[in-house]
């Protein structure tokens, strides 16, 4: 599942990824708050902590992120994956460079930096 915890900043979202991430995850919490933000702010920030609570993804959860990356890809001005899972890093650090926006991965630790990056309009 998904938890949202709360930002300083209105035009940022933030998760926690906890147990297995199934579609039903993406449906009820992510989109929704992404598209309340992007309704609000345009393009919003968000951040995505997989901590150790985190137990991977079901089959359907791993489609539905295909297809919410694709379909909400224009709502994110940066993306901060905070984690110290490794398959997640390797998996981020080859698919970054395929993203329209910048995406940036932080240390498990790194949660406040990762908020700074997402609020910061430069390069």
């Amino acid at each position: 599942m998904f938890t949202q915890f709360q930002t300083d900043y209105p035009d940022v979202l933030a998760f926690d990824a906890k147990g297995k991430i199934s579609a039903d995850d993406y449906k009820t919490t992510l989109i929704p708050a992404l598209e309340v933000a992007a309704q609000d702010h345009g393009k919003v920030g968000i951040l995505i902590r997989f901590g150790p609570e985190f137990e991977g993804y079901t089959l359907s959860g791993l489609a539905e992120d295909a297809v919410f990356g694709l379909e909400h890809f224009n709502s994110f001005s940066r993306i901060a994956v905070v984690t110290d899972i490794g398959w997640i890093r390797k998996g981020m650090e080859v698919f970054a460079h395929l993203m329209p926006m910048p995406v940036k991965l932080f240390d498990a630790e790194d949660v406040m930096p990762a908020l700074a990056w997402l609020k910061d309009t430069g390069a």
